[in-house]
């Protein structure tokens, strides 16, 4: 939240420079399995729960950075468990095109999560990408995409 407040506010004061950025700040503490994020902008965190086998997405927001110096930014904390995941994904992944301008869609993301749960991060993005490729049909891609996975053992 420091770290996001101190950016916003610098990039905020650049008034000649009509820019924002989105940005989801994480630390991943492995010896207690917590995550800690703060929101700037970027889209909805997935937590995926191996136990119950689902994919939550967070409720925590943030405006972009840039916008409104006097924005606060929030820190919050996941206690995360084996075979958890945590999903981090710009816009381009979800609003992925199809020749129709149909979405993929973030519903459509989070089931494939569960979906390939089982299979090693690597394997789970590889066919996620396969899968938005599919999807896409060809049609050209509109925005970057950028999808990370953290499994934790």
């Amino acid at each position: 939240d420091e770290i996001l407040t101190a950016i916003n506010k610098i990039m905020a004061k650049q008034a000649h420079i009509d820019k924002f950025a989105t940005m989801m700040f994480t630390i991943f503490e492995p010896q207690t399995r917590q995550i800690q994020f703060a929101n700037g902008g970027q889209g909805p965190l997935f937590i995926y729960r191996a136990r119950d086998k689902v994919c939550t997405i967070s409720k925590q927001t943030g405006l972009p950075l840039g916008i409104d110096e006097d924005n606060v930014y929030h820190v919050s904390k996941i206690q995360l468990a084996p075979g958890d995941m945590v999903i981090l994904y710009t816009d381009g992944v979800s609003e992925a095109w199809d020749h129709a301008r149909q979405e993929f869609g973030v519903h459509r993301l989070r089931q494939k999560v569960i979906d390939y749960a089982e299979l090693s991060v690597d394997q789970i993005v590889t066919n996620i990408v396969k899968d938005i490729d599919e999807f896409s049909g060809g049609a050209e891609q509109h925005d970057d995409m950028t999808l990370v996975l953290l499994k934790v053992k």
